[in-house]
């Protein structure tokens, strides 16, 4: 799905559309709704922060997602802080979040929690590292 112009034109249409057509999930005891093997794209990256009203979005939360993310954090304490409702989403007695972006991100493959004491790869700078080779 290649989707054109800001984010807030399409979140509703987007919405709309998986109610309709969604393949229904439970995910965490609750009803969901998917479209499985569905690619987003959003070529121009900048519009993409959602500002409509109903939706209450937290800047100060997505600033600070955002930095999680790209240090390669999955501790839970830190981004709570800005985002407690987070915390549903926790599997039980973890202060992580298993298979959090930036972890993956940042450390790709590590194994640290299983206490292999591997940094992983930083998917992050070898792609930075091949743009500059290329």
């Amino acid at each position: 799905m290649h989707l054109r112009g800001h984010a807030n034109l399409w979140f509703q249409e987007t919405l709309v559309g998986l109610a309709q057509t969604g393949e229904k999930h439970i995910a965490r005891g609750r009803g969901t709704r998917e479209w499985p093997h569905v690619t987003t794209q959003l070529p121009d990256p900048r519009r993409r922060v959602l500002s409509v009203p109903y939706r209450r979005a937290n800047p100060f939360f997505q600033v600070a997602e955002t930095i999680w993310m790209l240090a390669g954090r999955s501790a839970a304490a830190w981004i709570l802080h800005y985002n407690s409702q987070l915390a549903r989403y926790l599997d039980d007695d973890s202060d992580h979040f298993h298979g959090a972006y930036g972890e993956r991100l940042r450390h790709w493959g590590r194994h640290a929690r299983s206490g292999v004491q591997d940094t992983g790869q930083d998917q992050f700078r070898s792609v930075l590292q091949e743009l500059r080779q290329d």
